[in-house]
């Protein structure tokens, strides 16, 4: 699955560079991109429709010096949108299907970084999820106007179906309101938040993401449970104010 050559990108890598991966909007489906910055500096970046091929392409632009010029490669790094500055990536057909765990966690719109760990690379992704409201319960409460109340762990939620108005006028919405939070909790956060680390090593940048597949699975199979962890307590007619 991984199999390409990475030795200039372990040398950067081992000398303090980041490799870090994540998404793009292309014009044919979301694109791979991968990049290497060693401070603030963009040092090569890559973009293709595939994970190991992005990596591959990285290498190669380590090489050979890659399309990019120094200006362009500032821009990148300032933050700027990919497909202003790198017009060759929006052109990638992007493949919208994942071919694995780690393809999994880009699509999903997470990203991913490999850095130097003492003797070995070190893949490390960390996202926070919030729980809002489940689809399957929103799509009941549209369909069926009804109220549902529920919970989710210590979190009581009641999700109610909403007429819009002016150009949407007829068409239902479901809107969530909290009944009641945790003491510990803040009314900053809507909903409950989970935080995910998911870590790996190998020898090279191969062996470590090889290694990071069962733990960024297990880590989005994790997630997957937590937000269908959720009990209906009651449903039925809207309550009145007053109920």
């Amino acid at each position: 699955m991984f199999e390409f050559q990475s030795t200039l990108i372990e040398a950067v890598l081992r000398d303090g560079a980041t490799l870090f991966a994540h998404t793009e909007s292309g014009t044919a489906g979301p694109v791979r991109f991968v990049g290497v910055w060693s401070g603030d500096e963009l040092l090569a970046c890559a973009a293709e429709s595939g994970l190991a091929a992005a990596v591959s392409a990285l290498e190669a632009e380590l090489r050979d010096g890659g399309p990019l010029t120094p200006a362009v490669r500032q821009w990148l790094a300032d933050g700027f949108a990919l497909g202003c500055y790198f017009p060759d990536a929006r052109a990638v057909p992007g493949d919208r299907a994942a071919a694995h765990a780690l393809d999994e966690l880009l699509l999903s719109g997470r990203a991913f970084e490999v850095q130097r760990a003492e003797v070995a690379l070190r893949f490390r992704a960390t996202w926070t999820t919030a729980l809002g409201t489940p689809l399957e319960l929103a799509r009941r409460v549209i369909t069926e106007r009804v109220s549902i109340t529920w919970l989710h762990g210590n979190w009581l939620f009641r999700t109610d179906p909403l007429q819009y108005r002016g150009k949407r006028a007829g068409e239902w919405y479901a809107r969530t309101e909290v009944l009641l939070r945790p003491n510990t909790e803040t009314h900053r956060r809507p909903y409950p938040t989970r935080r995910t680390d998911a870590t790996a090593t190998g020898r090279d940048v191969c062996a470590a993401l090889r290694a990071a597949l069962p733990a960024v699975a297990e880590a989005l199979a994790g997630e997957s449970e937590w937000r269908a962890a959720y009990e209906i307590v009651r449903s039925g007619p809207l309550p009145t104010d007053d109920a």
